[in-house]
């Protein structure tokens, strides 16, 4: 595992230079194969920012920008990532926005927030569901991107550990994306020992730690949305 707080790396030259938000425009075809991969995300439109967009103020908004401008550069040579931090840090935002730049360079990409996640396949469950999809099917979807956003990784009731079944499904899930060599990318509000905590499972919490690099250093970065209330 490999932590953000550590010494920041130089950049390769290659990534120096790059401007991942600068798209050569797509012909017919590939504009068209660029709306069937954005539906198939699910990324909500709002989110469907180039990373641009992501502006982090210096110097503690630095190393991640620059983390994300390599990670995009090396995709799909690259590792998970977890984003941890307090409510309105900019951590969905940047995970969206990477997702959406990877989208345009070709890639699929799946996005869901876990507690709603977690709510449809349980909906499945009702005897009243009249939808075609089961459980095996919400998993599957997720796993097939290329790159996968995992977003909000809690439960409705953050305060106590996860379930059974929320375990269960989890780690079905990772065991998918595992399976498929998928890369992720998890956002939580959890500080690292309420992580652990909520996970509750060792086999669980050892899958999601799994070639995964943390970036625990978003506290560093103000809550946008009280300062865009402020404004």
């Amino acid at each position: 595992m490999v932590t953000e707080t550590q010494e920041t790396q130089e950049l390769p030259e290659h990534v120096e230079d790059l401007s991942p938000w600068t798209i050569i425009p797509a012909t017919e075809w590939n504009d068209f194969e660029l709306k069937r991969r954005l539906r198939k995300s699910a990324l909500p439109q709002r989110l469907r920012q180039p990373l641009s967009t992501w502006v982090a103020p210096e110097p503690a908004g630095q190393p991640i920008a620059k983390a994300a401008l390599r990670y995009m550069a090396e995709f799909p040579k690259v590792t998970n990532l977890l984003f941890i931090g307090d409510s309105g840090r900019g951590k969905t935002h940047l995970a969206a926005s990477m997702a959406y730049e990877i989208c345009l360079l070709g890639h699929e990409v799946r996005f869901a927030v876990m507690t709603e996640w977690f709510r449809a396949i349980k909906a499945t469950y009702s005897p009243d569901y009249d939808g075609q999809w089961n459980e095996a099917d919400f998993v599957e979807d997720l796993a097939e991107g290329n790159l996968v956003i995992l977003d909000d990784l809690t439960s409705p009731r953050p305060e106590r550990p996860a379930s059974d079944w929320e375990m269960r499904v989890l780690r079905d899930l990772l065991n998918a994306l595992e399976r498929n060599d998928a890369r992720r990318i998890v956002t939580t509000n959890l500080a690292s020992r309420d992580l652990t905590r909520w996970l509750r499972e060792a086999s669980v919490e050892s899958r999601l730690y799994d070639n995964c690099r943390v970036v625990d250093t978003f506290n560093a970065l103000p809550d946008w949305r009280r300062q865009a209330v402020a404004r």
